[in-house]
């Protein structure tokens, strides 16, 4: 994975998209300064699933990197006992996916 994040790679441009879509947020709802729900879900997915590294995220999502391992041990136990956050999360990823899929086409 890239140590610099660029919000214009695919990988983060999806997941910004797709975040967009099922939170009804904005852009500065996901790497502004306030600690929202779509800011959160984007460092576990980043981190979880993409094997991005905590300092690599926090600081284009305006986090500490010493938080970035509590978040998203938060978020592991809310994915673990959430049917509702785990559907929400899987939506984001095929989002994801098909947005990188398209972007290559």
């Amino acid at each position: 994975m890239p140590s610099v994040i660029n919000h214009h790679h695919p990988i983060i441009a999806g997941l910004h998209t797709a975040l967009q879509r099922e939170y009804e947020c904005r852009l500065c709802h996901i790497i502004g300064v306030t600690d929202t729900e779509a800011k959160m879900t984007a460092v576990f997915v980043l981190c979880y699933f993409n094997g991005f590294k905590a300092a690599d995220i926090a600081g284009p999502y305006s986090i500490s990197k010493l938080y970035v391992p509590t978040v998203i041990e938060k978020m592991i136990l809310r994915y673990l006992k959430d049917e509702n956050y785990r559907n929400l999360v899987m939506r984001v990823l095929n989002e994801m996916e098909w947005s990188d899929e398209e972007g290559k086409g």
